[in-house]
């Protein structure tokens, strides 16, 4: 076959991307190549949901649980990594199916990303671990006070995008809204894409949360918390993984497995809709509702149109 641009499939957690993802490589003869910023690691499969050995018999995936948990990616590496998986794809005849539902590393792949320094494990996580104790009002008010200017780029509660704009600073003493990423939409196209999201309702939503959450919580989780506990220091960010964290206090009896699910599945929700805001704001994805029938059917009628055609 004729390879045509990428798909790009996205969505908040749980909103059923990785099928989709799934059925269309079935149909296409794709790949699918990891774009969710906890599926890459070793070791954090059953707590990202990320793809069974059964379901990556079906199709070739590239970039899942391939990297050293010690070692964190950042945009600018998962670029690197990405667009090598994508020549991957497509010098073994196969058509590139990205999939997850980090929209910053989408985004950057999309533009590449500006002069903002990589990030450095160490900053970043005594910055989470302040977000965690004094709250995202304090770490936004101190960075209002070191750079005014990101009063209308950065959203109050935008906890992702505060602890990075700190970071950069730590890292270059810079005013970070020098080094952020601009207005995209006025941006060169990097790489083009057929830019599928699916967008579930909340209350559609909601129950798909809970239900994941109450499967997720079972022994393979234990034995991934525990390995990941060895082989990390106790403040490691990955170990703040929305599930991980829960079943690392669960396990040391901090929390009732009751207690620990609904705190799952109430960090989930709250990233549900950050994500669903992110999202909002990115004008070239083309909208889908998750509960559409022949969902798969649709997207590749809208597919079949944009080999030459407009990013």
């Amino acid at each position: 076959m004729t390879l045509k641009v990428p798909l790009i499939v996205a969505g908040p957690t749980a909103s059923g991307k990785s099928t989709l993802a799934l059925e269309l490589a079935k149909r296409l003869g794709g790949g699918i190549v990891c774009a969710d910023s906890r599926q890459f690691y070793r070791g954090m499969v059953v707590g990202t949901a990320g793809p069974s050995e059964a379901e990556r018999a079906e199709v070739p995936h590239f970039l899942f649980h391939e990297f050293d948990p010690a070692s964190p990616l950042d945009a600018a590496r998962f670029i690197q990594h990405a667009d090598r998986a994508v020549a991957d794809c497509e010098a073994q005849g196969l058509l590139p199916i990205l999939v997850g539902g980090t929209g910053l590393y989408l985004r950057a792949w999309r533009y590449g990303i500006d002069d903002a320094p990589p990030s450095d494990p160490k900053v970043r996580a005594a910055l989470e671990t302040r977000l965690k104790r004094e709250g995202i009002q304090v770490l936004y008010t101190e960075l209002e006070k070191i750079d005014p200017a990101v009063r209308g780029r950065i959203h109050p509660n935008d906890p992702v995008r505060t602890v990075r704009a700190l970071e950069i600073h730590q890292l270059t003493q810079s005013l970070p809204t020098r080094l952020l990423p601009g207005d995209f939409a006025k941006r060169a196209v990097r790489r083009k894409g057929h830019h599928v999201l699916i967008w579930p309702s909340l209350a559609w939503l909601r129950p798909r949360l809970e239900a994941r959450a109450k499967k997720m919580f079972n022994e393979e989780l234990i034995k991934e918390v525990g390995s990941l506990s060895e082989a990390l220091p106790s403040d490691h960010r990955l170990l703040k993984t929305m599930g991980y964290e829960e079943m690392r206090e669960y396990s040391g009896g901090l929390l009732t497995e009751e207690a620990a699910i609904a705190r799952m599945v109430k960090r989930q929700w709250a990233y549900a809709r950050r994500q669903r805001t992110w999202f909002k704001k990115e004008a070239w994805w083309r909208v889908y509702p998750a509960d559409a029938p022949q969902l798969a059917d649709a997207v590749l009628r809208d597919w079949e149109g944009t080999a030459l055609g407009p990013p």
